[in-house]
């Protein structure tokens, strides 16, 4: 069997083996052990197996960029929220309305900003800070809506 050169693409049937020795469980060194007996080199069937047992890590492992393509989207609406927030606190409410919202909004706003630009949302407390804060923004807006509804009857 002939071997190849690193630039080389290895052999198929070696491919195929080692691809179908990784599925069933088979331990690497006796994959490589194999792939030896068979003609290739010990540093060719070590990149062989290599390769697709991180290819098949790859494939099971989530993107690591879930959360780069919608972050300055979460980012807006939480600004704008926050946004209405205040301003339902200020037109109904007046300048210590105001004060008030600022003791909920802020904090709420601070806990989903500070997880999203620190990139802290995959740890457990981050994940913590960004669902909690995002509950209280929610929350006080609902509150700040219902008491405007109120007010207009």
């Amino acid at each position: 069997m002939s071997e190849s050169s690193p630039g080389e693409a290895p052999p198929e049937w070696a491919v195929l083996y080692a691809r179908g020795a990784v599925r069933i469980g088979m331990p690497v060194p006796d994959i490589e052990q194999h792939l030896n007996s068979r003609g290739l080199s010990p540093e060719l069937a070590n990149r062989i197996v290599m390769e697709i047992v991180e290819g098949a890590f790859q494939a099971d492992a989530p993107p690591s960029d879930w959360s780069e393509s919608g972050r300055p989207i979460r980012l807006l609406v939480c600004l704008i929220l926050g946004g209405a927030c205040m301003a339902l606190a200020y037109w109904y409410g007046g300048g210590r309305s105001l004060g008030f919202a600022c003791i909920w909004v802020v904090p709420a706003m601070g806990g989903v900003w500070f997880c999203e630009i620190s990139e802290t949302i995959d740890s457990d407390w981050g994940a913590r800070w960004w669902f909690g804060g995002w509950a209280l923004l929610l929350i006080y807006l609902a509150y700040r809506i219902f008491l405007c509804a109120v007010m207009m009857t």
